[in-house]
């Protein structure tokens, strides 16, 4: 805690003689005040990576919009803070707060959607067929099961398909293209 405080002290003195050298007297800032700000883009730029990491494992689902907005977020954030970073910008924090909260709204619509989530990569596997929920539209059961399902049955706005792959057979009722009732053979 001496050492920091000493250090500090140093810095300050020669910033102060650096400043009086150049007349530049009436802008000088003190060291601590680049510090906070430099230490703030830093620590935004930790939470940066958390947030991709964690919409990154949700690519390729149900969210794939929000979780594209909230990579954008992300990717505008780190801008701002390595932009600071790399000028000393003292004056950078509220581009810092700005551009957290616009990433923190959207990784909080992100994680509140969370319990909808559904992986598009599932397959004709039991994942896939757990995956497929009532309500579900049938281009997401596609999705799910990465393949097309096939028409066996119509009426009115009732229909039922089939997904087939060796013994595998995934059946889905949909009525009005939301998925009503589902069955299969050959997982186990």
């Amino acid at each position: 805690m001496l050492n920091k405080t000493i250090v500090a002290l140093g810095i300050t003195i020669l910033c102060m003689i650096a400043a009086f050298r150049h007349g530049n007297v009436r802008h000088f800032e003190t060291p601590t005040a680049s510090d906070r700000v430099m230490a703030m883009a830093i620590d935004e730029l930790s939470k940066l990576e958390e947030d991709r990491t964690y919409a990154k494992a949700r690519l390729n689902t149900n969210l794939e919009e929000l979780v594209r907005e909230a990579l954008g977020e992300v990717e505008k954030g780190e801008a701002v803070c390595r932009r600071i970073i790399a000028e000393g910008d003292l004056y950078g924090g509220p581009d810092i707060v700005k551009a957290a909260v616009a990433r923190t709204e959207c990784m909080l619509k992100l994680r509140k959607e969370e319990p909808t989530l559904v992986r598009y990569d599932a397959g004709m596997t039991l994942r896939g067929y757990a995956a497929l929920k009532p309500g579900m539209k049938k281009t997401d059961a596609d999705q799910i099961l990465r393949c097309d399902g096939v028409e066996r049955s119509r009426s009115g706005l009732m229909a039922t398909y089939a997904w087939q792959e060796g013994l595998v057979c995934i059946v889905v009722t949909f009525e009005n293209d939301k998925l009503l009732s589902k069955a299969q053979t050959g997982l186990e």
